[in-house]
This record gives structure tokens, sequence and C-alpha cells, in this order.
């Protein structure tokens, strides 16, 4: 029965695009490719088994796209059918020189809001990196992922070339293996699905973030390393490994970064002290202005509120609170025309310095911020 109503009946474990049936096991019971790939991206973590996985047990669909195991037959078919089962992160271990269908990637990135990851490739027949396009790596709208080694190595056998956003590791990767335990495989077809976790992960943190806003979180808060900056086979890697290596605690840290606002007092005025002299005397009731600042390159704050407190007893808070009703953007300031705070400083009081604590609150359009 297709009880959500996508066109595809029972398909709640993925589907068998091949067959075009529920069931997308493969027949070959002795070809794990699937079950490696399934594990990097979410095996179950942390119960004391095996592996952890990066995708921290997000929700998986299999999709079964072959009848030879050597080949991808119905791979484009596929990703549509993923995108409109609804699926948030498609992975694909898979691809070729050449060719690619531009159109099923725009329609499941644009029409029904699917990251696309794709393993950039195994380099070429020689075993040696290989610099041509492939797909559907290569294509626009999908985030393309080369495979590094130990200690930030570059191989010389993955795939690199300017489509290629970043790197994950993509030698010696245990993971998940076909009837129990695990195994140690090789290959950005373990590279992408760990990109692949790291997306859907973050994009559980932030589910109501846009897609563009996720990709770009993970593409931008990579590590540079030096084989970035080395060659292959006489050819220079420079621009041709993306961003660097993946990263998901930077990634994280970078869109919390983003989603905070970093305010600031720009500017203190005190208003109608009763002699004039800009200095708040005994016996004074002053209005105290702020002008708030948010730093370049982070969140606008919204709902922006001030307010102040002292220990001091040689003063009164008459009015605590300051509300700015402007959106506060990035690398912009704003005051108030007519909100202020309210301070009476006591007559016969020693003048000196006045501690006080100014707590700035703002609300952004994911979460409060502070």
């Amino acid at each position: 029965m297709d009880n959500d109503e996508d066109g595809y009946e029972d398909n709640f474990i993925g589907w068998d695009v091949q067959s075009n049936d529920n069931d997308p096991t493969y027949p070959d019971a002795s070809y794990n490719h699937g079950t490696n790939v399934a594990g990097c991206v979410s095996a179950s973590t942390n119960n004391n088994t095996n592996i952890a996985s990066v995708g921290w047990s997000v929700k998986i669909m299999a999709f079964r796209c072959s009848n030879d195991p050597d080949y991808i037959t119905t791979g484009w078919e596929g990703i549509l059918s993923a995108a409109q089962m609804g699926a948030n992160v498609i992975n694909c271990s898979w691809g070729s020189f050449g060719g690619g269908n531009q159109s099923v990637i725009n329609a499941a990135y644009n029409n029904y809001g699917s990251i696309i990851v794709a393993s950039s490739g195994n380099g070429g027949d020689d075993g040696n990196t290989n610099f041509d396009f492939h797909a559907p790596s290569g294509l626009n709208n999908v985030i393309s992922v080369s495979a590094i080694g130990q200690n930030d190595n570059f191989g010389c056998w993955a795939t690199a070339g300017e489509t290629v956003d970043l790197c994950a590791p993509g030698e010696n990767i245990r993971t998940t293996n076909l009837g129990g335990g695990t195994i140690n495989m090789w290959g950005t077809s373990f590279s992408s699905p760990m990109t692949a976790g790291a997306v859907a992960l973050l994009w559980s943190k932030y589910p109501s973030a846009p897609k563009e806003w996720i990709g770009e979180i993970i593409i931008n808060s990579t590590d540079e390393f030096s084989d970035m900056y080395g060659s292959c086979q006489g050819n220079s890697l420079e621009g041709m490994l993306g961003s660097g290596r993946l990263n998901i605690y930077n990634a994280i840290l970078y869109a919390d970064s983003l989603l905070s606002p970093s305010l600031l007092i720009e500017e203190i005025n005190y208003l109608n002290d009763s002699d004039g002299d800009g200095v708040f005397n005994p016996g004074e009731q002053v209005k105290v202005k702020l002008v708030i600042g948010n730093e370049e390159g982070v969140a606008d704050a919204e709902n922006v509120v001030a307010t102040i407190s002292s220990e001091d007893d040689r003063i009164a808070i008459l009015d605590n609170t300051i509300t700015f009703e402007n959106t506060i953007g990035s690398g912009e300031s704003s005051f108030t025309l007519l909100d202020h705070f309210l301070v009476y400083a006591f007559e016969d009081v020693e003048l000196g310095d006045v501690p006080c604590i100014v707590h700035i609150q703002g609300w952004n359009e994911y979460y409060p911020l502070y």
C-alpha cells in the first residue's frame, strides 16, 4: 500500500529500481558493496559493537540499480526515485567518466530538495589518478568527494579534478560487512558515504536550514592538507582536491558560528545629566542609550533586548531594559530613538566607577541566541 502517496508501495526500506519492486536486496548474496557503503553512512552507533558511523544512526533507504555487480544500469532512475520518496541526502558510490544526466540531478535537487553526494572515482584503469570529467560527481548540484589515506596522504589513485569539492578518508575504512562483522575497504565509494553521513548529521541538527547552506558548510569547514599542493604523475594537484579534508566537528562549530550573532556595545551615551558635563554625578538621574553592533560574517539578530544590572548600592536602576525594534544584520549597528536605561545615583555617595553588567539577547531563524 502506498501509505505516504509517493507513488511507491511499501517502500520504507527502499526500492528495487531494476525490477520495480519494494525489495532492494541484490540477488547475488556474495556482493557486499551496498552493505559496506551503508555502514559508513549509518552503522548503529554507541552500542559497543563493531564500528561507529558518521551519520549517528540516521535512517537509510537502499536502492538496487543494476543486474550486474560490475555496472550501474539504472542509477539515474535510482536518484530520481530516491528523491521522489523523500530522501534528504542521496549517496552515489558509483559513476563513470564522461556523460551524465544533469536534468535528473536538477530535478532531485531543485524539485525535491535532495542533497546529492557522489564519489569522484578511483582513477584510471592503470591505477593512477585520473583528471577526466566523472559523473555524477562532476555535475552541478552534486557534492563530489575524492579520497585520501592516513596522515592526509593522497595516494595518487583516486580521481581528482576541478569539480571535486572535498576529500574524505578512503583507505582502510572499517565498515559493516555482508553477513555480519566488519571489513576494511578502499575507494572513493567509502569517502562519499562518509561525507553523506556528515551532511545528514549536520542537517539533522539544523532541520530547517536550506540545503544550499548545509552543503556550503560541509565544503567550507574542511582542513587543508599538504598533498593538496603536490602532484601526481607530473600533474599538479592544486585546485584539484576541493577545499580540503572533511572535518565534521569543524562543520558543526562553523554552522553554530554562522547561526549565532556576535553582539557588542559600540557606544554608551548619557542623556539629561543635570549639569550637562557629560558625567554621571551623585544626585543625577540619567538616560543611558546604547549603540549595539553585530560582527561581520555572523547571523542576523532579531528581537534584540539589552538588560542592565548592578550590585552597587550607590545607584538605583529604574528602567533596566532596552528593546531594539530593528533586525541587526551582519556587520551592522543599531540604536533606539526612544528606549533607554534609566539610572539614578544617590546623593552624598563617593564618585567613582560603578560596575554594571549588560546582557544582550537576540533571536534568529533557527533557534534563540544569547
